[in-house]
């Protein structure tokens, strides 16, 4: 998952915050606005989907599966 401030294709990611691990999770959330993107990519492939976040939500939070050393699968995400 990657956030971004405008569409992917003008590269402005925006770096989450990573908060402290919580039941099994480990969670980033960034702070968005009405021109922010969501972008996934998919594993062992080079395909990806953008699409932009409805206007109005102001933070969204991804939920990974705590794993000993990186981030694991993603298993949630939101945005409120």
């Amino acid at each position: 998952i990657t956030v971004y401030h405008g569409h992917p294709s003008q590269m402005a990611s925006q770096v989450p915050d990573h908060l402290p691990a919580k039941k099994g999770f480990d969670i980033a959330r960034w702070a968005v606005d009405d021109n922010a993107w969501l972008e996934c990519r998919y594993t062992g492939t080079h395909s990806t989907i953008a699409k932009q976040i409805p206007k109005g939500f102001k933070v969204c939070t991804a939920y990974y599966t705590h794993l000993k050393f990186g981030l694991g699968p993603l298993k949630k995400f939101t945005c409120e």
